[in-house]
């Protein structure tokens, strides 16, 4: 058998036990036999070695073979058992059996021909479970395999329903494995494809055939799909139906496609007013117009070389034109052609040369009109310039169809978002970053209504998933729906701005270390002058203390006003929802007896976390320091490009001069001044307003830094 049968013999008697093992390792090399006198001590050798078979007397003290028997079966122990005994009534055979023994066997007669009975069962038994183990095995390999296939693997009857389906149902149709089970599969195919169906259940070819057929997905369309039925029957003879099959959808749509632009192509070459030939080493193909310029029939042109059809004198022009474009691209794109026309004559053209790949191959496209030379050079110029333009540009250009799929762009889109040629046909939201992909879609639908979309940043997520910002322009095409977008790259900025931010909250952090120490310092200074202060009882000297007491506590209070500045250097800009900021200040600012009047958009910014305080700051400082002032009103606007956030009061009594110096920073620690700290730092510009009318703060967002939401 080529490998070692491991046995282990249970018996009561010993010396049965050694002319057993005699016997049966003497007569047979692959046979290896382990004795033991009692059925306890079993599951303990059980644990250290592994063994083939087990053969056990029936009758023996404490445990007989029948309860070693269910000990094992009980413990989930499935290897083959034989009892092997004297007795042999016939229910002790019975019980045997129905408790999972493998085999009964008598004992007694000659031991020679007994123990070789054995030997041989012994080796049927293992052969026996090493078969059920294959075939178990070859059962879990082929359910894991079909478990995870990529194919849809369907089982039917033979009068199609369902009775099986592949967890690949839920991925191809887009519908859950136990909605389909129990349904008729012609139920599922589509309606022009049903007649094909029936058929080829009732006629499964011995070799299967592919065949396509359309299925319904879950959400109402259709998945086109390339299979083969088969046959196949079971241990009980019932007969089943196996289709496998996988998804073609994307090769039928790229197939549907090409169908369309070969329509297309052949739409405009039969139609154009150019004539035109498509050149091998001679014309195989051209169109009517072609026909006409040179008074010839189509059939006449098919098989000519463009010598041929070239005027005696200009024969050896045209044919090196051709020959060079072909070869190397050189030579001139559009020059004067004299061709030969009917009966001879000679008619002057303007013809042009371009490579063109027909059904795969590459081949020579030969245009020609009776229009002056210079009218095709300009349009050829122009055509080169906005390759030019679109090749060598620094800004991503992408062309999107009506449902936001990519259809055409730029290299330079290709290598910004690390697809490349494999661009084309990805969704424009599947590229943009989940928590944006709402904001850009709104965007790019309020453009498709002539809503142009100007220098709005994103952050979108190239192919190996490395951040990519962008400031996107969207414009509409009329009449198709279509969206022209440009991107420009202003990762470097952004990048650039974050390990700015991140250069100053670790200068915020040295400086508060700073003023901490510095604090203590001061505090440990005050409690020593007021110690000294109590223990002196002369006048001037304890004024002069209490004077130095005064500049300690107000350089304690300078450190506490610089704490603010510097945490405003250690926050990061985030995304904030405008109204939510200023609902917040409005609920802070409730107890003052001041109308407050909101009429903002629904505008998101890009600021320093502080913002929300340096509104409350300064519209609190507005209300308590204003003169006469019943109402402040908050309000948004757009101008140009920007976003204009307007806080203003109808009180007066402000002076403008003081408050220019107090928005340059003259006063650290002030409302206005801290308010201008953060706008500073938020690349907000912040403007102030004095008048007889009352005071306006002018917070203006620049292109970027916010966006809309409605």
């Amino acid at each position: 058998m080529g490998w070692l049968i491991k046995t282990l013999y249970v018996d009561d008697d010993p010396t049965l036990l050694d002319l057993a093992k005699e016997f049966l390792e003497g007569e047979n090399d692959d046979l290896s036999v382990t004795t033991c006198t009692s059925a306890k001590d079993v599951l303990s050798l059980m644990r250290n070695t592994e063994y083939d078979v087990i053969i056990s007397d029936y009758q023996m003290p404490i445990m007989s073979g029948i309860d070693l028997l269910k000990e094992l079966r009980s413990h989930g122990v499935d290897i083959p058992f034989i009892l092997f005994t004297g007795r042999g009534r016939e229910e002790i055979a019975v019980d045997a059996l129905n408790n999972g023994a493998d085999f009964y066997l008598n004992k007694g007669g000659n031991p020679r021909v007994q123990f070789t009975e054995l030997m041989n069962l012994v080796r049927h038994m293992v052969m026996k479970r090493q078969a059920i183990e294959a075939l178990k095995h070859n059962a879990e390999r082929f359910r894991a395999m079909i478990e995870n296939s990529l194919d849809l693997i369907i089982i039917l009857n033979p009068d199609g329903i369902v009775r099986y389906a592949s967890p690949s149902v839920k991925k191809v149709l887009g519908l859950p494995v136990e909605t389909i089970i129990g349904q008729s599969l012609e139920s599922m195919v589509h309606e022009e494809d049903r007649s094909r169906f029936k058929p080829l259940l009732a006629s499964v070819a011995p070799v299967p055939e592919l065949v396509e057929l359309r299925i319904r997905r879950g959400d109402t369309g259709f998945t086109h799909v390339e299979g083969s039925f088969s046959r196949s029957k079971d241990g009980e003879g019932r007969i089943s139906i196996i289709f496998n099959a996988r998804d073609i959808t994307k090769r039928h749509s790229a197939e549907e496609m090409m169908k369309e632009s070969e329509e297309r192509y052949r739409a405009l070459f039969d139609l154009s007013p150019s004539g035109m030939l498509i050149l091998d080493e001679n014309v195989i193909d051209c169109n009517e117009q072609a026909a006409t310029l040179l008074g010839l029939d189509r059939s006449a042109l098919i098989g000519r070389t463009v010598s041929d059809l070239s005027a005696t004198e200009d024969a050896g022009n045209a044919a090196t034109q051709v020959f060079r474009f072909r070869t190397d691209g050189t030579g001139n794109g559009t020059f004067a052609w004299n061709a030969k026309g009917k009966d001879g004559a000679t008619v002057l053209l303007s013809a042009a040369l371009k490579k063109v790949n027909v059904q795969g191959r590459p081949r020579l496209l030969f245009s020609f009109t009776q229009e002056p030379v210079t009218e095709p050079a300009q349009v050829s110029i122009a055509d080169e310039t906005c390759r030019t333009i679109l090749t060598t540009t620094s800004d991503a250009v992408m062309l999107l169809d009506k449902d936001g799929i990519v259809t055409f762009h730029s290299p330079r889109a290709g290598r910004m978002f690390g697809h490349g040629p494999e661009l084309t046909g990805i969704r424009m939201l599947d590229l943009v970053d989940l928590k944006e992909q709402e904001h850009l879609a709104k965007d790019l639908s309020a453009s498709r209504q002539d809503a142009p979309v100007t220098s709005r940043r994103y952050r979108f997520l190239s192919r190996d998933g490395a951040p990519v910002y962008a400031e996107l322009s969207a414009r509409s095409i009329p009449e198709t729906g279509h969206l022209v977008c440009v991107f420009r790259d202003v990762t470097g900025s952004v990048l650039a701005e974050e390990q700015a931010l991140s250069a100053n909250r670790h200068l915020a952090e040295a400086g508060e270390m700073l003023r901490q120490d510095v604090g203590k310092n001061l505090i440990a200074l005050i409690g020593q002058l007021q110690l000294m202060q109590f223990h002196y009882r002369d006048g001037e000297i304890r004024g002069e203390m209490e004077r130095a007491i005064s500049t300690a506590q107000k350089a304690l209070s300078s450190l506490d006003n610089a704490k603010a500045f510097s945490m405003m250097t250690g926050q990061g800009h985030n995304w904030s929802l405008l109204p939510d900021i200023l609902m917040a200040v409005q609920g802070r600012l409730q107890g003052d007896s001041i109308a407050l009047k909101f009429e903002v958009g629904q505008f998101e910014v890009l600021a320093d976390e502080l913002l929300g305080s340096s509104f409350e700051k300064l519209l609190r400082h507005m209300i308590v320091t204003g003169s006469n002032v019943k109402n402040v009103w908050v309000r948004t606007i757009n101008e140009k490009e920007s976003l204009v956030l307007i806080f203003e009061d109808d009180g007066a009594g402000y002076n403008q001069s003081d408050l220019d110096l107090l928005l340059k920073g003259d006063k650290a620690g002030h409302p206005v001044t801290f308010a201008a700290e953060v706008a500073k730092d938020s690349n907000i510009a912040l403007e102030g307003k004095a008048g007889p009318d009352g005071l306006q703060f002018r917070w203006t967002f620049r292109s970027g830094r916010w966006r809309r939401l409605g």
